[in-house]
This record gives structure tokens, sequence and C-alpha cells, in this order.
């Protein structure tokens, strides 16, 4: 019997937008037998993912979640190395709904109209919330979250039965709670322990739906703010004992 292909997920960064120390929020996920995906390209991102040197030149796709500079303003150099390094293995890109005209601009304003010159194929795909797409034998399901521009979550499931959620950003709603549930790796944006913020998580909002938590493999916290990350660590050591949830850190792997 033929052996499940086995799925793993790189973190290249877990900070908040302006965190000096830990990066932009990004995770890489690749596999064997499975296609190298990147969430999130913010601009701390690029030098992270060219340490990667057997895996970046095999990405296939690049997840980006909302149009915020710490989630997608790396993409030129991305985009541009490839071009120089003479690529021409396809790429796709996924975005939210409205997000190609800021990307094409993005890339024009950085380098030039190079993304139609650029050597290899570049496929820009707009998403909208509910959205499912077959891509490579992967399930994908868009997931809108709360946030102050549309933030597209998504929910993968691989061609092991494994289940990845990726928040990028925003506050999970209802309907995002049942969608994560039973998921084997949940990658959720918490910006602080208490204080209340109209589009980010706490981790006290997040914990309330503990039923749901329950049902998680691995709940792995990200992008908190960097003036209550020490503060969230201490607080999960003394108070919390959910074996599942984990705070993330560059260069963590995690098996899904």
């Amino acid at each position: 019997m033929s052996k499940m292909p086995q799925v793993f997920l790189k973190v290249l960064g877990c900070g908040e937008a302006f965190d000096e120390h830990l990066g932009n929020n990004s995770i890489l996920c690749y596999g064997k037998k499975t296609p190298t995906i990147l969430f999130d390209c913010g601009y701390q991102i690029p030098p992270r993912l060219w340490q990667e040197k057997k895996l970046y030149p095999k990405l296939d796709a690049i997840y980006i979640g909302h149009t915020h500079a710490d989630h997608y303003f790396g993409l030129p150099a991305v985009l541009y190395r490839f071009k120089e390094e003479g690529r021409s293995r396809p790429l796709t890109i996924w975005c939210p709904k409205g997000a190609i005209k800021k990307i094409e601009q993005l890339c024009n304003l950085a380098y030039g109209n190079f993304l139609q010159q650029s050597g290899y194929a570049i496929t820009l795909i707009e998403l909208k919330d509910r959205q499912q797409l077959l891509w490579k034998g992967i399930t994908l399901e868009c997931i809108k979250t709360i946030h102050s521009v549309l933030n597209l979550g998504v929910k993968l499931t691989f061609t092991n039965g494994k289940g990845l959620f990726f928040s990028s950003d925003g506050k999970l709603t209802k309907r995002g709670f049942e969608k994560i549930r039973y998921c084997d790796v949940v990658i959720q944006e918490v910006f602080s322990l208490k204080r209340p913020h109209p589009y980010h998580t706490n981790l006290q909002e997040l914990l309330a739906a503990s039923d749901v938590l329950a049902t998680i493999g691995t709940l792995a916290i990200t992008h908190i703010a960097r003036e209550e990350r020490d503060k969230l660590i201490r607080y999960l050591k003394e108070k919390i004992r959910l074996g599942n949830l984990v705070v993330i850190n560059p260069q963590e792997i995690i098996p899904l």
C-alpha cells in the first residue's frame, strides 16, 4: 500500500505589520507529492523565502489574504527575481476580489511593466467569500473574516484528507468558527490577550469558542502585537491547559 503524501508547513514569519524581529505573517506549505504554496507575502518575506533554496524555485502558488502591505508588498521582488533567474514554471496567484489591479499597480511601480514580460506564466485569480475551487487535487474554500479591508481566510483539504485553515488576518465570524471545526491545523491571527479591536482577534474571543477549539488538531497563534507577545505567552503558560494551542515562531515546521 502506498503511503499518503505528507504535507508540511514552514513558518517564514509570524509577526504583525511592524515587528522587526519575527517577520510578516507568512507560511510556506510543501510536501513530496504536494504543490508548494506560499500564504501571504509581505515586504519582509522575500529574503526569508529565498533562503529556502530547495523550496522556493518549486513554488506553484501564492495566496494573498488581503491587500495590506505586510501581506502582499513582497510580491514584486519575488516575481522579478524569478524573471531574473529565468524561471519557466507557471505560477498561480490567488487574491481577494478587486486585488488584481492593486497587484499590477504595485508591480509596475516597483519594476515597470514586467508582469507581461516575465518569461513565465503568471495567472492572477480573484476570489470571493464562500468560493470553492479544486486545484491540483487540493480543495480550497474562501472564508471571509472581519477586517478593515476584504480579507479571505482559506480552508484547504489536501489529497491525504488533512485540513488546514489560514486566517491571514481578522476576526472569525460564526460561520468561520464552524468551518474550522475538525481542521488538523488552524493558523489564526491573535493580536492581543484581552484588548478589544474592531478588526483583529484577541485571545479571550478565540477561547470563547472552546467547543470548536477542542476539535482542532493544532491551533497555531500568529500575528501577535509586538507589545503583547510576551504577556500572551506568559498567560498561556500559567492559565491555559489546551494542549493543541501553540504560539508559532519563525523557521518552525508544522506537520499536517
